[in-house]
């Protein structure tokens, strides 16, 4: 990178260096040309047509002006004679018009250059004014003289520069690979130290920051989940091998063993159950799913849910309220499946957990163009410390894990919502708990 930054300033150096030295010239020699024509018209204009008295007169006065040959002066009259100036060489031999010819042409120095015109003076009289190129060389050689020292310490500033740039963003590159060795070591915790510079190597930092956190939250994940899996299963799995002690005991004895086989058989359904909810979460958290999305009526699902919870709720001496927005318009683009799995494990979470006598409340709200979806309840509530736990997988509040379920209903909940694209909020309402999903945009054609 700094070997090509350095090729690049010294083209562009070398490029305008060239540039404005021919600009320059070209300005030097107009300046030249105008100069010497407005000297021939000066004397031209001396010259009356009768008399060559007054044009040689001029012609000598600006000889005596002119240092050496600076400046060249011819007047041949029309028998080929000189009639004046500061050399003798037949000027009709010098074109008509604008040239530049050699000194030695003229009789003067060979390698110098001369830039002439030459015109006829009122048909009769042959005059040739010219400059010396010398002084114009000299201007030449100077500019770019000036321009070569330019380029060289341009060459020096790119190289030095260069370098320390590609220093500078090496030892940057070199801190992410040490970070990532690090991590392949299995230090998860690693991260790619930032600078606070707000440049595409911050910008990627941040983003592969971004991902070893979540890279760590899945492997934090998936040994909770392990954990939890064996933990969870230990109890039915050791309940079911007593199970069927129970009924190799009684089979010894010619006794009935249908009570055991029945409960062994709830033990392997429970399993199963643990095993399916795994399975489910993860899948929705491939979102495979995602592809297959379709406009959703979130009014007609929870329609469908009262009509379905209201008997079990009623029979659990609870009762099951349904309020849903009057000028309708509740719809979201997902999955008819999921979204029905979600608010059905949340009411039931909310039937389960809640004594007698309590109220669950099931709202659709719009707010502009989002859809927020509450299942309220007055029972006793989740603590606020433990709102962020009990969306992990197999996490319960009871710790002695004798109740009911698997631990895996919330779990399923927020795999759908992030799904969805949508907000999963936990609120205290003392009492009871609050359970919201935010859906950030509706679709005005729900199915």
């Amino acid at each position: 990178m700094a070997l090509t930054y350095a090729v690049l300033c010294m083209v562009s150096v070398f490029v305008a260096g060239a540039t404005a030295t021919q600009l320059m010239k070209w300005q030097l020699f107009r300046h030249r040309d105008r100069e010497i024509h407005g000297v021939y018209a000066l004397i031209a204009g001396t010259y009356n047509g009768g008399t060559t008295t007054d044009l040689v007169s001029t012609l000598d006065a600006y000889v005596q002006e002119t240092l050496g040959h600076s400046w060249l002066f011819i007047a041949v009259g029309p028998g080929g004679s000189v009639l004046g100036g500061n050399v003798h060489a037949l000027a009709l031999e010098i074109p008509q018009g604008w040239s530049s010819v050699d000194g030695g042409r003229l009789g003067l120095n060979s390698g110098t250059r001369y830039r002439l015109y030459s015109g006829i003076v009122h048909g009769k009289v042959r005059l040739v004014v010219g400059m010396k190129f010398r002084q114009l060389g000299y201007m030449g050689r100077l500019v770019q003289t000036s321009f070569e020292w330019a380029f060289v310490v341009a060459v020096l500033l790119a190289i030095v520069g260069g370098s320390l740039i590609a220093h500078r963003m090496q030892r940057r590159f070199d801190a992410v690979r040490e970070t990532m060795d690090r991590v392949s070591r299995g230090e998860l915790g690693a991260r790619v130290p930032l600078s606070g510079r707000n440049d595409d190597i911050e910008r990627l930092s941040e983003d592969l920051n971004s991902a070893l956190d979540r890279l760590a939250d899945s492997v934090e994940s998936m040994q909770q989940v392990s954990a939890d899996i064996a933990h969870d299963l230990k109890t039915p799995l050791s309940r079911l091998k007593m199970t069927v002690a129970e009924a190799l005991e009684k089979q010894e004895s010619a006794l009935s063993v249908a009570d055991e086989l029945q409960s062994a058989a709830a033990e392997v359904d429970q399993i199963n159950r643990t095993f399916d909810a795994l399975l489910r979460i993860a899948q929705i958290e491939a979102g495979a799913r995602k592809a297959s999305f379709k406009p959703v009526d979130l009014s007609d699902m929870l329609e469908l849910l009262d009509e379905i919870y209201r008997e079990v709720a009623s029979d659990a001496g609870q009762r099951l309220l349904v309020a849903l927005p009057p000028e309708g318009g509740a719809g979201v683009l997902g999955d008819r499946e999921l979204l029905m799995q979600m608010f059905s494990n949340l009411i039931e979470n909310s039937i389960r957990h809640c004594p007698a006598g309590s109220t669950i409340r099931c709202s659709a709200t719009l707010y502009n163009d989002s859809v927020w979806v509450a299942v309220t309840d007055n029972g006793p509530g989740i603590p606020e410390s433990e709102h962020e736990r009990v969306l992990r997988r197999f996490y319960r509040l009871d710790k002695s894990r004798t109740s009911g379920g698997t631990g895996l209903g919330l779990s399923l909940v927020k795999a759908v919502a992030d799904l969805h694209d949508a907000e999963l909020r936990l609120e205290s309402v003392y009492p009871g708990l609050m359970v919201t999903v935010i859906f950030g945009r509706r679709t005005p054609a729900a199915a």
